[in-house]
């Protein structure tokens, strides 16, 4: 087993900490503006439904966020065959969207597609405050890396697209189809793209 090491400081409860985070992201959210507001409520409902017991499903969940039609999750890491066990288990959230897609047609609702962006690394996590605890703030790129990745799952043709860092393709009991050449500025890596 391969032990992850990662610094503390006495500061505010400030450390480092390697995490992997993930954004599951509808894809094609403008077109569902067209339904009415009870339509869309119930669309966003569902996906965050399947999604969210997925991922709380999922051990080592730091933190579970919605940002718009985002879900993100962060899990902490501790040994490299933790981050192999938890990408799994996020593609399996996929393979089981079957369920999902069903419940929304039996209610005569259009069926969804979403885009999944993974990352892992250091980051520096430490708690917030205004006048009362706010919560963990994780500072570091492997959030917005994850939140880009999934943006550019919104260009796959795929019905369902995960789009990672390579070192989590490799982690990934799927083969990439095609792989983005595109580099995240300033992220220091390409994407790589899969598709069920």
């Amino acid at each position: 087993m391969m032990t992850i090491q990662c610094k503390q400081s006495q500061e505010m409860g400030t450390k480092q900490q390697h995490i992997l985070a993930c954004c599951f992201d509808l894809r094609g959210y403008r077109q569902f503006l067209s339904h009415n507001e009870q339509q869309l409520a119930r669309i966003l409902q569902m996906f965050v439904a399947h999604i969210g017991q997925g991922l709380e499903a999922i051990d080592g969940l730091e933190q579970l966020s919605l940002q718009g039609d985002a879900i993100i999750a962060v899990y902490e890491l501790n040994t490299f065959e933790k981050s192999v066990s938890i990408v799994n288990a996020l593609a399996k959230i996929i393979d089981n969207q079957e369920q999902l897609q069903a419940q929304l047609q039996a209610e005569s609702l259009p069926t969804i597609k979403f885009g999944l962006g993974i990352d892992c690394g250091v980051v520096t996590k430490t708690p917030t405050y205004l006048g009362a605890p706010m919560g963990t703030l994780y500072v570091g790129k492997v959030i917005s890396t994850a939140i880009r990745l999934s943006d550019f799952a919104e260009r796959s043709p795929e019905y369902v697209a995960i789009m990672t860092s390579e070192a989590i393709a490799k982690m990934l009991p799927i083969e990439p189809v095609n792989k983005i050449t595109e580099p995240l500025q300033g992220y220091g890596y390409t994407a790589q793209s899969l598709a069920i």
